[in-house]
């Protein structure tokens, strides 16, 4: 970081484009925020009081196990900090937490509704390739279906309102009418269009990983954004604590609402969380901006 400026790209053909030129152009003045959701929601039935982990350190993290996912408060302030600080900035501004934060809104931001700058703050999941010759694996149920697909753009995907119910294997949502699940995966990502987004900022654990292909790169949420349309994204390489990457996130809007340069405001932000926590990487150099 003190001696180079590193730009992650997904494809080589970026060289040829304009690289360094497209890096100084703004960005438009207008986000859509997703945070604090209630991945218990079911419609027709008022919110429960929302419990956060007792772990001080929570994480945005679900990859690793397959129960009950806990609300995020941390995500609830960091999207009500940045729609303030865009409120401020004279930005144009929506916010989306609780029950209101569902795949079927987040799946309208495309086309003609697509928004300049699209932030999730939630629960993220990748998945490694299942051994099926496991003596315990008999048949595949509901509860496992993201688990053992044999798709890596299904194995990979963000939590959402209602989420919790397919997450623990019920069909319950879909009883109910919902269009959607709450579990919005890279497949599904990959078919919207996005081409009017210019950034994507995954604020959730691990969204940068995925099945690495030779030849064809990362399958995952970088790859669904990217086949979507979308110019820039931030994502995570690890688990990420909920309390730091809200004060990374901020930092970095309240740069990128002077500049409306992303590389510029990005690098600025984890230099600023660099210096507050100089021996602790874990907790800001996870997250990577991909072009």
């Amino acid at each position: 970081m003190d001696r180079y400026t590193l730009h992650q790209l997904t494809s080589t053909r970026y060289l040829a484009m304009g690289l360094k030129s497209k890096a100084k152009v703004p960005i438009g003045n207008e986000l859509a925020l997703v945070g604090g959701v209630n991945y218990d929601y079911l419609k027709g039935r008022a919110s429960s009081k929302h419990h956060a982990s007792k772990d001080s350190h929570s994480y945005q993290r679900s990859a690793s196990q397959l129960m009950r996912l806990t609300y995020l408060k941390g995500t609830k302030l960091e999207v009500e900090q940045i729609h303030q600080q865009a409120i401020s900035a004279n930005w144009k501004s929506a916010v989306y937490q609780k029950d209101e934060a569902t795949e079927e809104r987040v799946m309208q931001w495309e086309g003609k509704e697509a928004v300049p700058i699209l932030h999730l703050a939630t629960h993220g999941f990748t998945f490694p390739v299942y051994e099926f010759n496991a003596p315990t694996i008999s048949h595949q149920s509901l509860r496992y279906q993201y688990r053992y697909s044999t798709n890596p753009m299904v194995r990979s995907g963000l939590l959402l309102s209602g989420g919790n119910w397919a997450w623990m294997g019920s069909d319950t949502l879909s009883r109910l009418g919902a269009e959607q699940n709450g579990i919005l995966t890279a497949l599904e990502i990959s078919q919207l269009n996005l081409k009017k987004t210019q950034l994507v900022v995954l604020s959730a654990c691990e969204t940068g990983l995925g099945k690495v292909d030779r030849s064809e790169g990362t399958f995952g949420l970088k790859r669904g954004f990217k086949l979507a349309g979308v110019e820039q994204l931030i994502v995570s390489l690890w688990p990420v604590p909920d309390k730091e990457t809200m004060e990374l996130m901020t930092l970095f809007y309240a740069d990128l609402m002077q500049t409306q340069l992303p590389v510029v405001s990005f690098e600025k932000a984890q230099r600023a969380m660099r210096q507050k926590y100089p021996n602790e990487p874990d907790k800001w150099a996870g997250f990577v901006l991909v072009r």
